[in-house]
């Protein structure tokens, strides 16, 4: 058999692997995304939750309760009349708390708009679309072990037993670092949306919707999953040769202004969510260069062990 021969074959069962562990991927990911079509709703409702948290008088948080008596006459309980203050009230909606005494019943309408804010769908097919779009983000994260797993398989059988060593627990610890990386970006947005609503003026009236809200979310949580993945991505760097924790020490100051700037783009334009987008890159970046140091050790041995060797 000649080599050329023997390379075509080499060529055609890798190809027929990675067509393997594609299907297997792909497959795992349209059953994640079956399944998270269940959890759907929930799980809306989750991502959703900071907007449906915020005020829409961000200053007016109380709703004034006026107390109805059979005769018809209004009154005010004593109790709110001694800490009524009209800045704090709420102009959305009022509250009329009917209650007979004799025949011991109870009624409650409220009358006007509800105080907290809403989300709004402007396309008609957003009943049908945003839990195909919720489905997917869950189905990813639900199939990314599964995927990460055949990774593994196909690249493990072309490495050496010390790089078998170092890119498993690589993988394992992606696994858990990106789901780290999204929750502290829900959380992020979270907070972003209260800070974002100050900023807007008592003029306009904020209608969130759906398509964008989820937009950003989305692109925040893959952003900050990818982001959190950096110190593994720096110390595969530091085995490889790429990069070494002198190189990262030494260029300190110029990576903060990289993160900086970074973070300014990736967040909205306002200092309190750059500021906390900022702090975890710089923490990331500063346990990289902890990271690469065992790497870059592994790496000055094995060099001396092929000097030694050759020598």
């Amino acid at each position: 058999m000649t080599e050329n021969s023997e390379r075509e074959m080499s060529l055609v069962g890798h190809l027929s692997e990675l067509r393997v562990r594609l299907i297997i991927s792909i497959a795992a990911l349209f059953v994640a995304i079956c399944l998270s079509l269940f959890v759907a709703g929930p799980v809306l409702d989750l991502l959703t939750f900071p907007i449906h948290n915020l005020k829409r008088e961000p200053g007016r948080d109380r709703v004034l309760t006026i107390h109805v008596a059979p005769d018809g006459t209004f009154k005010i309980p004593p109790s709110e009349l001694a800490q009524f203050d009209p800045a704090k009230i709420s102009h959305r909606q009022v509250n009329y708390v009917y209650f007979d005494a004799d025949k011991k019943t109870t009624a409650t309408l409220s009358v006007g708009e509800p105080t907290n804010q809403g989300v709004y769908a402007r396309n008609p097919l957003a009943g049908f679309l945003i839990p195909l779009k919720v489905a997917f983000i869950v189905g990813i994260l639900l199939a990314l072990p599964v995927i990460l797993y055949q990774i593994w398989l196909f690249v493990a059988p072309g490495l050496k037993p010390k790089e078998r060593q170092l890119v498993k627990p690589l993988l394992f610890g992606a696994v858990f670092l990106f789901p780290i990386g999204a929750m502290f970006a829900f959380m992020m947005v979270s907070m972003m949306m209260k800070v974002l609503q100050h900023y807007m003026p008592p003029s306009i009236e904020p209608l969130i919707g759906i398509d964008e809200y989820l937009s950003l979310l989305t692109t925040m949580m893959v952003v900050f999953g990818v982001i959190f993945e950096l110190p593994l991505i720096v110390a595969l760097g530091a085995r490889i040769g790429i990069v070494t924790p002198e190189m990262l020490a030494r260029n300190r100051r110029i990576a903060y202004v990289v993160l900086t700037i970074a973070a300014a783009i990736i967040t909205p334009a306002d200092p309190f969510s750059m500021i906390v987008g900022l702090v975890p890159m710089v923490l990331l970046y500063e346990l990289s260069i902890i990271a690469a140091r065992p790497m870059a050790r592994m790496r000055r041995g094995d060099s001396e062990e092929t000097e030694a060797e050759a020598s």
